[in-house]
């Protein structure tokens, strides 16, 4: 078993290092310390996903009939072993709100509201997204 420090948690990912660990079989972590872990379950499972991986230009359509045999080819395929991204090879992300607005969200503005609440930063604010590990 994978200890809880080699499962990098979701928020963490980009999309492409989502789809390499979840392809190659290894967990994501679903909460702060990656004790709760997402995996996929079935080799058949991971070769689908890879296929679409391969084929992005399908992700904004329905499965069309066409594409039934090329996926039923695809789940009889051995899944690939994708290289992990390392922490060191994470970019992180630099984030500068101007303005943030919140609609009926938890408690923070009235459920009868139909406008959005606004918060306007009067002084320049930047968030950080970094890997701590």
């Amino acid at each position: 078993m994978l200890d809880t420090a080699d499962v990098r948690s979701l928020h963490l990912h980009s999309l492409d290092s989502l789809l390499a660990d979840l392809v190659s079989g290894r967990p994501v972590g679903l909460d702060a310390d990656g004790t709760r872990r997402f995996a996929l379950g079935t080799d058949e499972a991971r070769s689908l996903l890879d296929w679409y991986r391969r084929n992005r230009p399908v992700w904004s359509k329905a499965v069309a009939k066409d594409l039934l045999p090329l996926l039923v080819d695809a789940a009889a395929q051995t899944p690939p072993a994708q290289t992990a991204a390392s922490a060191s090879s994470y970019t992180p992300g630099r984030y500068v709100p101007i303005r943030v607005e919140i609609l009926r969200f938890g408690g923070v503005q009235e459920y009868d509201s139909d406008e959005p609440l606004g918060i306007d930063f009067d002084k320049r604010l930047l968030l950080l997204e970094v890997h701590n590990g």
